[in-house]
């Protein structure tokens, strides 16, 4: 399969505003706007999702297993971290 640049427009994959977290987390992260780009492109084991987030906002949660990994970028506005360390009881 050949790709034609743009191999795609990410304006053109729908948008999802659904979230899997319940509730006092989901308030957090929403509204938000996700576009699976990843999934649109036929990948399978890694997930590449744009996704808008109002300001004042998350983004995700805190990730609580050892085996996922995640990558965050900013294209615009401001970038806060916050990272809570897990007690090693």
């Amino acid at each position: 399969m050949s790709l034609q640049k743009p191999a795609l427009d990410p304006q053109k994959v729908e948008p999802r505003s659904r979230s899997s977290y319940p509730e006092p987390y989901r308030s957090r992260v929403s509204p938000r706007e996700a576009r699976a780009l990843g999934e649109a492109l036929g990948l399978t084991r890694i997930g590449v999702n744009l996704v808008r987030v109002l300001a004042g906002k998350q983004s995700s949660m805190t990730i609580g297993t050892r085996t996922r990994m995640s990558f965050s970028m900013c294209s615009r506005g401001n970038w806060c971290c916050a990272r809570k360390r897990a007690s090693s009881s």
